[in-house]
């Protein structure tokens, strides 16, 4: 029997609540099979076998009955992300308050600052894109929506880590799909506690050579997960002054309106 690497591309033991919880293994193969898809370039049947190190009748099946539900699409002998996550997307992001609560401010900002503005939150250790705008054409530090945000080096997982026990943190950290800080474990710790202080959290170059951000942790309330709002810009559009001073009090600034928001009976952004 074939070890497969399912693992690879989905991390089935985070679902899991206690040692009781059990998974279904063909639908750990399926969602394995979407995120494989997802990362490889149009891969035909065969490719995606290889990459799973399953055999080619599985990879067929399961990539039949996803075509058929909407989850795949077929283009002649290679396969695709299907137009049904787009629907599922955006209904998951519609759940989240502070997508419906940071989006004015986001636009806002970016109009103001002409950077990269977006805000994420942290779900299951890993940190998500949640919406971002751009108040130039388009930059080259733009990510997909939903995709990770890298929690230890950049501006907003760091304004996110600072919200969370040293445990949690840990615990983070120790996720395999973690990037990890590119300071020590003692280090991230203090940094983490002056972004408690001061409610700002810097990356000057430390995620993208060249790209600097500034971000502001945002806590709506207990039950939501953690998130933070950041801007971004390449250093030669932020400089020393911008990203020491007038970005951080912006920034913060869009943070407090977003927390008060939250608790007051005002209409959520429009679409």
């Amino acid at each position: 029997m074939k070890q497969t690497r399912l693992k690879q591309y989905y991390d089935f033991t985070s679902l899991m609540e206690g040692d009781e919880t059990k998974t279904i293994g063909a639908v750990e193969t399926s969602l394995a099979l979407v995120r494989a898809v997802e990362r490889l370039d149009e891969p035909r049947l065969t490719v995606l076998a290889d990459e799973l190190n399953v055999s080619k009748s599985t990879v067929h099946h399961h990539a039949a009955t996803l075509v058929q539900g909407g989850f795949l699409s077929k283009r002649g002998d290679a396969y695709e992300i299907g137009p049904l996550f787009l629907q599922l997307g955006n209904h998951a992001r519609q759940n989240e308050q502070l997508y419906r609560l940071g989006k004015y401010e986001v636009q806002q900002l970016a109009h103001e600052t002409k950077a990269l503005v977006y805000v994420g939150i942290e779900w299951d250790k890993r940190g998500v894109l949640l919406y971002q705008s751009s108040g130039t054409p388009p930059e080259e530090t733009e990510s997909k929506l939903g995709t990770q945000i890298a929690l230890p080096t950049t501006a907003a997982g760091k304004a996110i880590l600072s919200q969370m026990s040293e445990d949690r943190v840990d615990e983070i950290l120790a996720f395999e799909e973690s990037p990890q800080p590119r300071v020590s474990r003692t280090e991230l710790a203090d940094e983490l506690s002056e972004i408690r202080d001061r409610q700002v959290a810097f990356d000057d170059g430390e995620h993208l050579p060249g790209v600097r951000s500034v971000a502001a942790p945002i806590n709506i309330s207990e039950e939501a997960n953690p998130g933070a709002i950041s801007v971004s810009a390449p250093v030669d559009r932020m400089d020393e002054r911008r990203f020491r001073k007038e970005f951080p009090s912006l920034i913060r600034n869009a943070a407090v309106v977003i927390e008060q928001n939250s608790t007051s009976p005002i209409i959520e952004s429009p679409e």
